[in-house]
């Protein structure tokens, strides 16, 4: 198990500072909110790495915004209350997103057994078709 977190978390960790080098190249250009292409890091690595990946990508995803996006800027200080609403809103949109992926993901495998189950007992009575 400890493997397994260490590697989710390699993962997370690689695609969040990749994703948040990209974010502060666009604060440089002065974007309204460059902290929005954290969310599809926080996707990528819940289909790179699962659960498990998703939810460490959320929480250093929630930091990084913290930290360089939300004022005042490059400190943990206390941001303004509007501030602070943004950046909730925002971590919850990224658990959301990366919730709605993982459960549509095992939903589908899922079903892909299902599937594979229902064929082999059809073949096993020789039926090569569900339709016949």
């Amino acid at each position: 198990m400890r493997r397994e977190l260490s590697f989710h978390g390699v993962i997370a960790v690689i695609i969040m500072v990749v994703a948040t080098i990209a974010g502060l190249e666009l604060a440089t250009i002065n974007v309204e909110a460059p902290y929005l292409v954290l969310l599809p890091g926080v996707l990528f690595a819940a289909i790179v790495g699962g659960a498990v990946s998703a939810t460490i990508a959320v929480l250093l995803g929630g930091l990084v915004t913290w930290f360089y996006f939300i004022p005042p800027y490059w400190s943990f200080a206390l941001p303004s209350y509007q501030h602070a609403i943004t950046l909730l809103l925002y971590i919850g949109i990224m658990a959301l997103v990366s919730r709605t992926y993982y459960v549509q993901r095992r939903m589908i495998d899922e079903l892909a057994d299902s599937n594979i189950k229902l064929r082999s007992k059809l073949l096993s009575v020789g039926q090569t078709d569900a339709f016949v």
